[in-house]
């Protein structure tokens, strides 16, 4: 099992190559990763696991639902909130592929 560390860096290595997710601002409690002004998703580090944040929009909200159920998810007027807390590689991917379904929508 990889460690919060080697999660964080694998996913930012991931958003890099296969999203082209290169540009990052710190934040208090966050990291964003954004693409020019817009953010894609916020990574909030915890104790023993770290947590990705999204505000998707109509559009990416209905092709995210055929990777999860997001039924229960607040919406915001800045979209429906999708938080996943990353423990693993599995999880690494679905954020992965929940920042390529936002960049395009």
């Amino acid at each position: 099992m990889l460690s919060k560390d080697e999660l964080w860096n694998r996913l930012l290595a991931d958003l890099a190559s296969e999203c082209g997710l290169t540009e990052t601002e710190v934040h208090p409690k966050a990291l964003r990763v954004k693409k020019g002004k817009r953010n894609i998703v916020y990574l909030v580090p915890g104790d023993k696991t770290f947590t990705a944040a999204f505000a998707l929009g109509a559009k990416a909200v209905e092709e995210a639902k055929r990777l999860m159920n997001l039924d229960d998810a607040p919406k915001y007027p800045e979209g429906t909130a999708v938080r996943i807390i990353v423990k693993t590689l599995a999880d690494v991917a679905l954020v992965t592929k929940l920042a390529a379904i936002k960049m395009k929508n």
